[in-house]
């Protein structure tokens, strides 16, 4: 679990470096934008880390999407 926390962290470290110059110079809805994007990143690396975690993630919500998609394409054909 320790190489999934070091590799999670330099990941994330690095993306926040990167994007740091970027960032001082973009209006706060751009800010608020990123911010909400590396929440869920952060949120997603934590599920990763700890893999006992039975916390929803990205599969659950395309869960709850495919019966009013399956509904729609139905509709429409």
């Amino acid at each position: 679990m320790l190489d999934k926390v070091a590799y999670f962290a330099v990941i994330a470290i690095a993306i926040v470096l990167a994007d740091l110059a970027q960032l001082r110079h973009v209006r706060s809805r751009e800010k608020a934008a990123y911010g909400s994007m590396l929440a869920i990143a952060i949120y997603l690396g934590v599920i990763y880390v700890a893999q006992s975690l039975a916390w929803p993630n990205l599969d659950n919500l395309f869960d709850l999407l495919k019966g009013p998609a399956g509904r729609l394409v139905h509709f429409m054909s």
